[in-house]
């Protein structure tokens, strides 16, 4: 994992709410983000390295 395919990520989750106009559930923000894990490899890995989060999904949820 890249800081710039980190980033690209992390601006693509923040842009979420605004194809959703009645908001995100705690529910969605977790299927969207274990999706995102799930689909770039060493995500997980890098946000607890890098911003020493014990809860990747938990802290990347916040970013939405």
């Amino acid at each position: 994992m890249t800081h710039s395919k980190f980033n690209e990520i992390v601006r693509s989750l923040r842009n979420i709410h605004l194809d959703i106009p009645d908001g995100i559930t705690d529910e969605m923000a977790f299927d969207i983000v274990t999706d995102v894990m799930a689909e770039n490899p060493g995500l997980k890995e890098y946000i607890q390295k890098r911003y020493g989060a014990n809860d990747a999904v938990g802290w990347l949820m916040c970013e939405i």
